[in-house]
């Protein structure tokens, strides 16, 4: 059984402008959704992060733009590396 990886998962939507969207309710930017993503290889990563943007796409006008980022917690570093990106207006996912 192969090892599961923890990726932290950053999906930013902007509109037609490339402004970042804000909450109805406050006005206040809401700039990026965010959560933990457990997988066992690259593969499943990228059809994981697709599927996501997919299912925000179907939510969204047309002309907004969703790309989301995976990074991996450094322990040494206290930091995140961003180690995959996907962009879903070209329908590009890129290892770093």
């Amino acid at each position: 059984m192969e090892k599961e990886t923890t990726y932290a998962i950053e999906i930013e939507v902007r509109d037609e402008k490339g402004k970042i969207l804000r909450s109805p309710d406050n006005g206040v930017k809401q700039p990026r959704m965010q959560f933990d993503l457990k997988v066992r290889d690259e593969k499943q990563l990228e059809f994981k992060m697709k599927d996501a943007c997919r299912s925000l796409r179907a939510w969204l006008p047309e002309g907004y733009s969703i790309n989301a980022t995976a990074s991996i917690h450094s322990h040494i570093s206290n930091t995140y590396m961003v180690m995959y990106s996907y962009y879903e207006g070209v329908e590009r996912f890129i290892k770093h």
